[in-house]
């Protein structure tokens, strides 16, 4: 992950501080409703192992409440199988303790192995956890080795892990589903490799408070992967040498630790992102990749950054490319910008190597963007393959099209207009009746906007992540 020296210091260090999110008081309970997590819950009657650290006893044999087992440790003696289900105490917290799933633990496509909360009050609770072989060694909360795969994960508190993932994924897992988590102060919240895996309705926030990790709230690389209706706030990481890093979510397709050189079927649907360094940073090769109906709000004014160039190495060895849809999203880019920000749409180029145009193509449609700085900096490396239509765009301050006139010619599809959101001032950004959005959009694929109104079939959506 590029490392970013940022020149508006002031405006980065009230992202860092401003008061983390309380559960019940975040947008977070608007968007995580139970429709997007309980088709991946088990039937109340169905047979489970039960663990509570307050009143459990690992002697005992874990079938009911009343015969429960104390500790994580514990459940890694069983191999989970297809239609297992281990129910979690709420009001439990494991201090160094994890779920240790590296010993054939896999479900089924009919029958998935289901780990979540029964009982009342807080989310069972993971904290500090550390490898289940050696108590001083800090470890992820939930690791997934090779081979496993058909497990939901649902209801965790996650917190304190240090420099450590959250959630880990290796490479050869799939059909994994992490839904209703909440992760706060972890290294990474969630890395997903592999394939068929579903990141839904978390709530993943302050993961470099600690100057720690790397700030980043969804690290992946894979196929057929899915990052849906989550909210991602406080995803940045104030570091040790004075830098500023971390993204809410990040694919880094060229990491040492991955054979995924191009990703495929990328989906970045219903999210919100507050209080971040940007939306998503990309350096690697995808395909069939679609960021849509999410909303970006009281961050940087470069959400999305799209290496185009080889930023992880001395000298020149390759070029990334794309295969990008940008779509109905709002996107509100009002903190200061960066010194030389490559604006809303980055395209990141090595100016001595600039990229082939036809190996990429991304497409920018239906989308409402209000920056204080640019769409499009400098260059459109892209040329024709930069698709761009029915976008409604507001500047405020010294907000502008693009540094180079030249390389954003607007479309007679899109607009420079105010789009007349409920309350710019506060958050709100809801279309309102007057609004340059209603009807003004191209059909999409998808069928509900961000608080889950129907999208019209067949017919003009409005523009942006609601809609009226």
């Amino acid at each position: 992950m590029r490392t970013i020296q940022w020149v508006f210091v002031i405006s980065i260090i009230t992202l860092l501080t401003s008061c983390s999110k309380d559960t019940e008081s975040s947008e977070f309970q608007n968007i995580s409703n139970t429709k997007e997590t309980d088709i991946f819950r088990s039937t109340s009657d169905s047979p489970a192992y039960y663990i509570n650290s307050e009143i459990g006893n690992d002697e005992l044999d874990g079938r009911s409440p009343q015969t429960a087992w104390k500790t994580l440790d514990r459940l890694h003696k069983v191999v989970l199988k297809s239609g297992d289900v281990v129910r979690l105490a709420r009001g439990s917290v494991w201090q160094h303790q994890n779920i240790m799933l590296d010993n054939g633990s896999s479900g089924t496509e009919e029958s998935p192995v289901i780990i979540e909360a029964y009982g009342e009050g807080v989310a069972p609770t993971i904290t500090q956890p550390r490898a289940l072989w050696d108590k001083t060694k800090p470890y992820s909360a939930v690791y997934f080795a090779d081979n496993c795969c058909y497990i939901n994960v649902l209801d965790l508190l996650i917190k304190d892990t240090g420099n450590e993932y959250a959630i880990y994924m290796t490479k050869n897992t799939h059909h994994i589903v992490i839904a209703g988590n909440e992760i706060t102060n972890c290294g990474t919240g969630v890395n997903v490799d592999g394939h068929n895996q579903k990141v839904i309705a978390n709530y993943i926030h302050d993961t470099g408070i600690s100057r720690v990790g790397s700030g980043i709230g969804i690290q992946f690389a894979g196929s057929n992967i899915e990052m849906a209706w989550n909210e991602l706030t406080n995803c940045v990481v104030w570091m040790q040498n004075g830098n500023y890093d971390g993204s809410p979510f990040e694919y880094y397709g060229r990491r040492s630790d991955s054979d995924y050189d191009q990703s495929d079927n990328i989906s970045i649907h219903h999210n919100i992102v507050d209080n971040c360094l940007n939306f998503i940073e990309a350096y690697g090769n995808a395909t069939n990749m679609t960021i849509a109906y999410n909303v970006y709000k009281n961050s940087t004014s470069s959400p999305f950054q799209m290496h185009l160039d080889d930023c992880e190495h001395p000298t020149w060895t390759h070029e990334c490319t794309y295969d990008l849809t940008i779509e109905n999203n709002t996107m509100v880019c009002t903190t200061e910008p960066t010194d030389g920000g490559w604006g809303i749409v980055g395209l990141l180029v090595d100016w001595d190597h600039l990229p082939d145009p036809q190996k990429s193509k991304v497409v920018v449609r239906n989308n409402i963007f209000v920056t204080n700085h640019t769409i499009l900096s400098w260059t459109n490396p892209l040329g024709d393959n930069l698709i761009h239509d029915h976008n409604l765009f507001y500047f405020v301050n010294k907000g502008t099209l693009c540094v180079n006139k030249d390389v954003w010619i607007l479309n007679e599809t899109e607009k420079i207009a105010d789009p007349k959101f409920r309350d710019l001032a506060n958050g709100d950004f809801r279309i309102t009746e007057k609004s340059p959005a209603i009807k003004a959009g191209t059909t999409t694929n998808f069928t509900v906007d961000l608080q889950g109104n129907a999208v019209p079939s067949g017919s003009a959506a409005d523009i942006g992540a609601y809609q009226y």
